[in-house]
């Protein structure tokens, strides 16, 4: 009996949980945006830049890259819907075992036409 209220209560609890507002929540962007680079995913990457179509070549770096450590290492905000960041990314290429480490910063909006955070910035060449 005592199992039986504990699920119920447990499911009750995640229902009443806050729900997410798709596009318009930075830090589910901001964990999006990290795992297509560890999993080299050009074409996630290229959805969270906002003129990713001018960017190719550096898109088509992406599957050359391997990345050991994605790490936010400075956060600004700058208005609600401004953010910067510094991101300190250490990666090899696939041709070559020597390891590498770059800061590149960051700008993200909150885009009204696309209703969802977006980078600004260009996307990083890392050789």
């Amino acid at each position: 009996m005592r199992l039986l209220a504990t699920l119920i209560a447990c499911i009750i609890l995640s229902a009443c949980a806050a729900p997410s507002n798709g596009g318009n929540d930075l830090e589910l962007s901001l964990l999006r945006y990290e795992k297509a680079w560890r999993w080299n995913n050009a074409q996630v990457i290229g959805y969270y830049h906002k003129d990713a179509t001018s960017q190719v070549p550096a898109l088509a770096q992406v599957e050359k890259i391997r990345i050991g450590k994605y790490q936010v290492i400075d956060r600004q905000t700058v208005d609600s819907r401004h953010i910067k960041l510094r991101v300190r990314i250490t990666y090899y290429l696939a041709n070559d075992i020597r390891v590498k480490t770059r800061d590149v910063d960051q700008t993200w909006e909150l885009d009204d036409k696309l209703k969802r955070w977006v980078v600004t910035s260009p996307i990083p060449i890392l050789e």
